[in-house]
């Protein structure tokens, strides 16, 4: 790559992990004991937590450190580079570029990570990974949630779509530095791609318990925003009918 592009290509792929360092992040504190819903009593989300909060932001960041290292050996090549680390050569870095498949991935993890940071910002301190009510806790129906119920899910969806897209796309360090080619390599990524899936999986359990407890909750007020916002993850897709709470 020229070194415009892969300037360029640096750029993109620090913003995307700065973006996915945040989304991976909790925007508050845990939420205390007393707080907590039975309604989040056996959410297995809840438990992985911990480990999301640092398995992902290690798994990003690895992925972004070595691309970004093979643009800077080729743009900036330098004996130090070439001895003491030999599995950034500069021979690799022409193989990487910008394809369409980046950018299309790239795009979607801005989307839908910026949609999960409106939703932090939304919610404010009310925005906890464990399903809990504060004392003076009131429904947020005004922003995200004007779209879907559970906006913050749908962000996280198109995210992680997005970030696998970026470094599964022809032109990536994965498929063009060696990582593809061996089986380490690929074990690793099958067992990244299986690690976001398992996640997802228990998203379906976690919207049904949310709306269970606000509607607990909030009673008639809930009932009103779920019938003017009768979607919970994708607008016009999932009907109010199908999860029934």
């Amino acid at each position: 790559m020229h070194f415009a592009a892969s300037t360029v290509k640096a750029v993109l792929l620090l913003t995307a992990a700065i973006i996915s360092h945040r989304v991976h992040s909790p925007p508050t504190p845990p939420a205390k004991p007393a707080t907590m819903s039975k309604f989040g009593t056996g959410d297995e989300l809840v438990s992985l937590v911990q480990w999301i909060t640092i398995v992902s932001p290690a798994v990003v960041w690895s992925f972004t450190t070595c691309e970004i290292l093979v643009l800077m050996v080729n743009a900036k090549p330098s004996a130090f580079m070439a001895r003491f680390i030999p599995i950034f050569p500069p021979s690799t870095a022409p193989d990487l570029y910008i394809s369409p498949l980046f950018i299309v991935g790239w795009f979607l993890l801005v989307l839908g990570g910026g949609f999960r940071l409106w939703c932090y910002r939304t919610l404010g301190r009310l925005f906890t990974y464990q399903l809990s009510f504060e004392d003076d806790h009131y429904l947020i129906t005004t922003g995200p949630y004007s779209i879907v119920r559970h906006p913050s899910y749908m962000g996280w969806t198109i995210f992680a779509v997005g970030l696998l897209t970026m470094q599964l796309s022809p032109g990536s360090w994965f498929m063009e530095c060696g990582p593809s080619d061996s089986n380490i390599g690929c074990f690793v990524m099958a067992a990244w791609v299986v690690y976001n899936v398992y996640l997802f999986s228990f998203v379906p359990g976690r919207m049904i318990r949310e709306d269970r407890a606000l509607k607990r909750q909030f009673g008639d007020e809930w009932l009103q925003w779920s019938k003017k916002t009768p979607y919970k993850l994708i607008p016009g897709q999932v009907s109010e009918k199908k999860f029934d709470v």
